[in-house]
């Protein structure tokens, strides 16, 4: 098994008081991944927690202070976006990272909570709109240039075609002699600016077999993690045996032409440099978290498994993911930063798995760099 990207996951965690702090921790981060030869970083996209909810506006300062690592998200919560104005906003984010994005996404209806809650978080009317992952597939054709004005139905006048619904004033507020760059330039017919390219690389986050199955279909690449549900027809017994069957129906029910990237997710926590108050908190982490591990919990017809994460030397964690039957199908090895860890426990994580961990699997450094001693203080 050899892998040909490597990359990470992180929430970007933040002080309430001094949220700016955890902000410019969580670029560092990144760059020093880049320095590290990491092929890609994903933010996490969460709402009305201590973390940022903007991903585009995150992922262009990140490409402000980077050059060629991909900027992700794992994930956008589709539901509470315009399609319209996401689309926009990543559009422009790409532009400002000469394409270095990786816009991923989940998408859930509305709980239907008649709390006065959904109109707040959706807005009015929330009941007549798409929340399927029908919503993804508009915010990526807006991406890709779906043309949002029709054909004019007149004859085309100097200072370009009918335009309803624009303002009347923009048509004369330029008094250019030359009329460069306004008036007959000002109006597009598709979300702008456009990058070539940026809907190729849309990604969705899978937790389930029939998520995987639509991926597939609609040409998505897909980032699945230690998370996963399965409806107990199938039989699955374990995380593992689940998530290679997921992946397998990935493979087999792809659109003609297309072969879409699969990044394996993992929270991998490497101890071999870990001092002992590391060593003590690696311990802790795990053992609170591996009691939801044990055994699949059990909701109507759905089975919901989380897998145990990997705590140990890197030789440790060679061996666990070489042993993961599901691991088999990754193109890209995705590490989950654990939400609660100083900057340094991520430091240390990152590096080891640079250095130790993913060459044992075949991935190789997308730039040879010499590190920053500053990143690293």
């Amino acid at each position: 098994m050899s892998i040909t990207s490597l990359s990470f996951v992180h929430i970007f965690p933040f002080a309430p008081d001094n949220p700016a702090d955890g902000l410019e921790e969580g670029i560092k981060l990144f760059q020093l991944a880049e320095q590290l030869g990491y092929n890609a970083g994903y933010v996490r996209t969460r709402h009305l927690q201590y973390a940022p909810a903007a991903p585009a506006v995150l992922q262009a300062a990140i490409a402000e202070r980077t050059s060629t690592i991909e900027i992700g998200n794992a994930c956008i919560v589709g539901q509470y976006e315009n399609p319209f104005n996401l689309a926009e906003e990543l559009s422009l984010a790409a532009a400002l990272a000469r394409g270095r994005l990786r816009p991923g996404f989940s998408v859930a209806p509305p709980r239907g909570d008649d709390d006065g809650q959904e109109a707040l978080l959706y807005g009015a009317g929330w009941q007549d709109e798409d929340f399927s992952r029908e919503r993804l597939n508009k915010i990526r054709s807006l991406v890709a240039g779906e043309k949002l004005r029709p054909e004019p139905a007149g004859p085309v006048t100097p200072s370009g075609p009918p335009t309803p619904g624009t303002n009347p004033g923009d048509e004369i507020r330029d008094t250019s002699p030359t009329r460069t760059g306004v008036n007959s330039h000002l109006f597009s017919d598709r979300v702008e600016p456009h990058w070539p390219g940026l809907a190729d690389k849309f990604w969705l986050a899978s937790t389930s077999a029939e998520s995987a199955i639509w991926a597939a279909q609609n040409r998505w690449n897909v980032i699945y993690d230690n998370f996963y549900k399965s409806n107990k027809a199938l039989g699955l017994g374990s995380f593992d045996e689940a998530q290679a069957y997921q992946l397998r129906v990935y493979r087999e029910h792809q659109a003609p032409g297309f072969r879409g990237q699969l990044a394996h997710g993992r929270v991998l926590v490497p101890t071999d440099a870990a001092s002992p108050a590391q060593a003590a908190k690696y311990q802790a982490y795990l053992d609170e978290r591996t009691p939801r591990t044990l055994a699949p919990l059990e909701v109507g017809d759905q089975h919901f498994f989380i897998r145990r994460d990997s705590v140990g030397t890197s030789r440790w964690i060679i061996d666990d993911l070489l042993g993961d039957p599901s691991f088999a199908y990754a193109d890209e090895l995705a590490i989950l930063l654990p939400f609660t860890f100083d900057f340094e426990d991520y430091r240390q994580i990152l590096e080891l798995v640079a250095t130790q961990v993913a060459p044992a699997l075949g991935w190789r450094p997308a730039a040879s760099r010499v590190l920053d001693a500053a990143l690293v203080a």
